[in-house]
């Protein structure tokens, strides 16, 4: 495991049934549409926390870059099974 610049590189480091931690404090990811083409979890830091329990951190903000306003933030590739994605905020 390592640090990597965007959720994508982290997700092409993975291997399939891996996790990619995203981590607290991190503020705004701005990608292009996010393609997820294997079984992968992605956890952000309110991961596992009620929203109505009062007790989020700072949440990691998920959104795309302007060449992809309109499209959703992740696609996941056909036949892809045992995607999770938690903890995270996502804006289109």
């Amino acid at each position: 495991p390592g640090a990597f610049p965007t959720i994508t590189a982290g997700i092409n480091a993975v291997q399939a049934g891996g996790t990619v931690v995203i981590l607290r404090g991190t503020g705004t990811y701005t990608e292009n549409p996010i393609s997820i083409n294997k079984s992968v979890t992605l956890r952000g830091p309110n991961a596992g926390i009620s929203p109505a329990s009062g007790s989020s951190v700072a949440p990691a903000v998920v959104t795309t870059t302007a060449a992809g306003l309109g499209n959703p933030v992740f696609t996941i590739a056909a036949g892809v099974s045992n995607v999770t994605i938690e903890g995270l905020t996502i804006q289109m």
